[in-house]
């Protein structure tokens, strides 16, 4: 008796686990606006975070131009992720009318969670190019970008003379 009962239950606990889906774990950094708990920690660049110009998805995009060598946009969190939780970042971007745009994508770390100071993963820069008049989009590991165990944030550093307008959408690190 005690075995039928036991395999009653382990039946209803199967099935009703199976009946469960996992929500995604992904994180928006930019879509139409910074995502929740998502600041602007940028430098010597010019910023519209509600570009009507040239979007991808939605109503706006960030438009962007380096004000010299080495600038960046820097999106930072105050809800630091776990790498466990973050398989890859994904978001598109645009070189705009004028010329294409060389870019490094850096990763923000921390040592942990509570730390006050973020630490750039320049040696891990991942290099793209934003090319004119052409959305583009790209995916990349965290494991090419330093395989961060705490992510506090998001780099995109100029790597050019470019001085030009151009534009980023839709920055989202992805579970899958």
């Amino acid at each position: 008796m005690k075995k039928v009962v036991w395999l009653a239950v382990l039946g209803l606990l199967t099935t009703g686990c199976m009946q469960f889906t996992v929500p995604s774990r992904d994180v928006v950094a930019y879509r139409d606006a910074l995502g929740p708990k998502w600041e602007n920690w940028s430098w010597d660049t010019t910023l519209d975070f509600s570009s009507t110009s040239v979007v991808w998805s939605g109503k706006y995009s960030i438009k962007l131009a380096y004000q010299g060598d080495w600038t960046g946009l820097y999106l930072h969190t105050g809800q630091v992720m776990n790498k466990a939780d973050i398989r890859k970042m994904g978001f598109w971007v645009n070189g705009g009318p004028t010329e294409n745009h060389q870019l490094l994508v850096v990763m923000a770390s921390k040592a942990a969670p509570a730390d006050e100071n973020d630490v750039l993963l320049s040696d891990k820069a991942m290099p793209i190019t934003a090319y004119k008049n052409t959305w583009t989009y790209y995916e990349i590991p965290l494991s090419e970008l330093g395989n961060p165990t705490w992510i506090a944030g998001v780099v995109f550093q100029n790597y050019s003379s470019a001085r030009s307008d151009f534009f980023l959408d839709d920055i989202v690190f992805l579970n899958k």
